[in-house]
């Protein structure tokens, strides 16, 4: 697995997407950014598990535009899901993640078929 400058530093050329890629289950979609983060950090389960909540949760789904947040924390980490004026939605906690970075945001933005679309912050 990369370092985490070495992830940082191939996630900082995403500025855009030309791809979209679906995830049936949710129907929620991600960006080229979002699928090299996956990619890189090993993480579909942190967009499974994202996506999921948000399909599901009432409020989550109504929402715009989500920030999501990883926080590493000891062997576990913090996932908050937060509205763009930092007003926390919705929280959950992983007892063990390998997660390689210590923390990383990303965005979940309403798409025009009313799910979400996954992305790095500098593809939005």
């Amino acid at each position: 697995m990369a370092t985490e400058q070495e992830i940082r530093n191939a996630l900082a050329y995403h500025t855009g997407s030309e791809n979209f890629y679906n995830e049936p289950l949710s129907r929620c979609v991600y960006t080229d950014g979002f699928k090299e983060f996956m990619e890189l950090c090993e993480c579909a389960w942190l967009f499974t598990d994202s996506a999921i909540q948000i399909s599901m949760d009432r409020k989550l789904k109504s929402e715009d535009f989500i920030v999501i947040k990883i926080k590493r924390d000891g062997e576990g980490a913090n996932v908050t899901f937060e509205d763009g004026n930092y007003k926390v939605l919705f929280k959950k906690r992983y007892s063990y993640t390998d997660f390689p970075l210590q923390e990383f945001s990303f965005y979940a933005c309403r798409n025009e078929h009313g799910t979400h679309t996954f992305m790095l912050t500098t593809e939005y």
